[in-house]
């Protein structure tokens, strides 16, 4: 019988041992599951969209591109960028994309404006966040080649199928139609600029 009552007791202690180490454990899986988002886009995002800039920043991406519209670029690849449907459950692609959205130079935490509510941007924002990392600070030349007189050497046609659709190692899909003609509109001003100056 006494035998039995150990066992019984052995048991109970074991229960009440596990039942308090998965309470214990909870909030440190949900920090691990939190950090993990943030980890997967420094391994797999910021190379292109980081310091280098090779891709356009989060801030710009954010500002321009609903949490869908990021989903779809992320799964399909676009451009230079590859397809990541093979490499994201659904949900991490949904997370990354919320994420983006977060890091956007206009986004409010509090309002989670959506992007065709925000305050457009001008000719000369977009160019300084989507062409200085690749053509320079004053779009003399670098990554990319210089573009000062684009608007010399291309007709706005031309301009805007490349800013549309990409060229050589340019990605197309940077910006839209609109923001492509603030773009165009912005270089013809550099135009003028850098050739009174010259």
């Amino acid at each position: 019988m006494k035998k039995h009552v150990y066992i019984i007791f052995f048991i109970t202690l074991c229960l009440i041992g596990c039942t308090q180490k998965e309470k214990t454990e909870l909030p440190k899986k949900e920090k691990v599951q939190k950090e993990s988002i943030e980890q997967i886009v420094s391994n797999n995002c910021l190379t292109c969209h980081g310091t280098n800039k090779v891709g356009p920043a989060f801030t710009d991406i954010g500002s321009r591109l609903t949490e869908e519209e990021i989903q779809i670029i992320i799964k399909n690849g676009n451009g230079a960028m590859p397809a990541f449907s093979d490499s994201f459950e659904p949900e991490t692609v949904k997370q990354i994309a919320a994420y983006v959205v977060s890091q956007s130079s206009n986004y409010s935490l509090n309002t989670n404006t959506p992007p065709e509510k925000r305050t457009p941007l001008t000719g000369r924002d977009i160019v300084q966040q989507t062409c200085t990392a690749c053509h320079g600070g004053q779009l003399e030349g670098g990554v990319g080649p210089n573009i000062q007189h684009a608007t010399e050497t291309y007709s706005n046609e031309e301009l805007m199928h490349i800013l549309i659709n990409g060229k050589g190692t340019m990605p197309g899909g940077i910006v839209n139609e609109e923001e492509a003609q603030e773009i165009i509109t912005y270089l013809k001003l550099v135009h003028e600029e850098t050739k009174n100056q010259e």
